[in-house]
């Protein structure tokens, strides 16, 4: 029998090596029984060998082997930043950092900002970038965010950490906590009994309205009561200054500023804005939205009767025949504190027509409608047989006023200012490191707002703050150290495989 010389040699298609042990020469021509049974085991024991010595782990034993995070934490400066940081290692030189985060809220696609502090060529360094919310806007208390941290270093090695959460909480309060059903109530400062009190209102609010309309919570809901209204406005940025209670219905987030002498202002707001949440929740849509005047008729319209000031107010309008176009509605109210209150009133009136004189179950499937995508005047006329201006004209009708003329609906809608956006000032120098601008762009936190008692109100919603750059998710990403590991497993078993093959072959061609 011939000798069979045998060598390690090295294959290294994935950036790692891979010992085997290959017979190099041919097996002797004249082969016994018991010889082919040794010659099939030795080919047998490459494939073995390749498929022990290919190491197919993940990216938690590279983080472990090659590249690792430490102490990644999230520094709350309320309500200013949010400051990021972490401790790296890696064997090689790092070549990128790169911080991941976004916001858990309702949005029309998938989206996480992406920031690149700047890091030196070195095989450690402490890195850390600060979201600064008074360039981006705030986001509201109760914020959830998430973040992660994706690292590259010289050698093509690459690591993603896991999902961090935080949330977005003013700390320097002593937040309490009460429950119940899909409701959670946070306060601080005020006894227990205050509390129990305004979730009590909240809990029959849901109530209420499930009965009158249909409308039920579909996702939790927290409340953030605030001492007073200067607590509260001091926990967000670019809102009203006459704001007493903001809602978020994609945060699924209320807060409001009562203290114990405004309870009874307080349990009516609460109602209101909880409103505004579970609008929120139903109609949420990327193809349309729900006309102001409607969302603000059925949260006022949840309080209960209608304000004696506002009912009065309404009513000498009505006397005076001097009430704005139904359409002139649509897209906000009155910069002017007065006209806006009565648009409150009004839209009150209108939902209230409908919900009397249709039923719960028409308004229900009107928001239903909104959701798939529907406009306002198709709606209308799908559910009740009838587009926006007969609405109005039929509720003017009732209340003893004229109907409008075309001319004058169409020119009120054509007097109506067009909405400007402001944009927060930048207060603060640039954040460590670029951050890049790629498309779509997050939608903004924009809060519903609700004046305060001592206060008449201005603009129905509050300005949208731009949202955090964001880049889309759907993009391909590289293949990870993972997928080439795996890759290289496959190859090399393939290779012993054909080697088995190539042996047996040569045997019985021998024989």
């Amino acid at each position: 029998m011939q000798v069979v010389r045998s060598r390690w040699i090295q294959i290294a298609p994935f950036g790692y090596n891979v010992p085997i042990f290959v017979a190099t020469e041919a097996l002797a021509f004249a082969v016994t029984a018991v010889e082919m049974k040794r010659v099939v085991i030795q080919a047998a024991l490459v494939v073995i060998a390749l498929t022990l010595f290919v190491r197919v782990d993940g990216p938690r034993v590279l983080a472990q082997n090659s590249i690792s995070i430490e102490a990644p934490n999230a520094t709350i400066e309320f309500p200013n930043q949010l400051i990021f940081t972490a401790r790296i290692r890696s064997n090689a030189p790092l070549e990128r950092v790169i911080l991941e985060y976004g916001v858990d809220a309702r949005t029309c696609g998938s989206v996480t900002a992406r920031a690149f502090p700047l890091v030196e060529p070195t095989t450690f360094a402490d890195v850390s970038w600060a979201w600064d919310m008074r360039q981006s806007g705030s986001e509201p208390p109760g914020a959830q965010i998430w973040y992660r941290w994706r690292i590259i270093d010289s050698a093509g090695n690459s690591f993603v950490s896991e999902d961090f959460r935080v949330t977005w909480i003013d700390p320097n309060h002593g937040w309490q906590e009460i429950s119940s059903g899909l409701i959670t109530l946070h306060w601080y400062r005020y006894p227990p009994e205050f509390a129990q009190e305004l979730l009590d209102t909240a809990l029959l609010a849901l109530d209420r309205l499930s009965r009158d309309t249909g409308i039920v919570p579909q996702d939790p809901i927290d409340l953030y009561i605030y001492a007073n209204t200067e607590d509260m406005l001091n926990a967000v940025l670019y809102v009203p200054g006459w704001a007493g209670g903001l809602a978020y219905p994609e945060h699924n987030v209320v807060l409001i500023g009562i203290t114990p002498e405004q309870i009874e202002w307080g349990k009516r707001t609460i109602v209101h804005e909880l409103t505004h949440v579970l609008i929120g929740q139903l109609t949420f849509s990327c193809l349309s939205s729900v006309p102001t005047w409607l969302n603000e008729g059925i949260a006022v319209y949840s309080e209960g009767d209608l304000d004696p000031l506002l009912n009065m107010l309404l009513n000498n309008a009505v006397a005076r025949n001097d009430l704005p176009p139904l359409r002139a509605l649509g897209k906000g109210f009155s910069q002017h504190a007065d006209r806006a209150t009565l648009s409150y009133a009004q839209s009150y009136s209108v939902v209230n027509y409908l919900i009397a004189n249709f039923g719960a179950e028409r308004m229900l499937s009107l928001f239903t409608a909104l959701r798939d995508g529907r406009r306002i005047d198709e709606a209308l006329q799908a559910i009740y047989g009838f587009g926006i201006d007969d609405l109005d004209n039929r509720w003017r009708a009732v209340r003893g006023m004229p109907a409008l003329p075309a001319a004058v609906i169409a020119q009120a809608v054509a007097d109506l200012p067009m909405p400007i956006a402001t944009l927060p000032p930048v207060i603060a120098p640039p954040q460590s490191g670029p951050l890049t601008i790629e498309t779509p762009t997050a939608a903004p936190a924009t809060a519903v707002v609700t004046p305060t008692t001592d206060r008449l109100p201005g603009p129905a919603g509050g300005a949208g703050q731009p949202a955090p750059v964001a880049s889309a998710t759907g993009a391909t990403a590289p293949l990870s150290p993972f997928d080439l590991r795996l890759a290289g497993a496959v190859l090399t078993f393939l290779i012993g495989l054909a080697l088995l093959v190539l042996s047996v072959l040569k045997l019985v061609a021998a024989r």
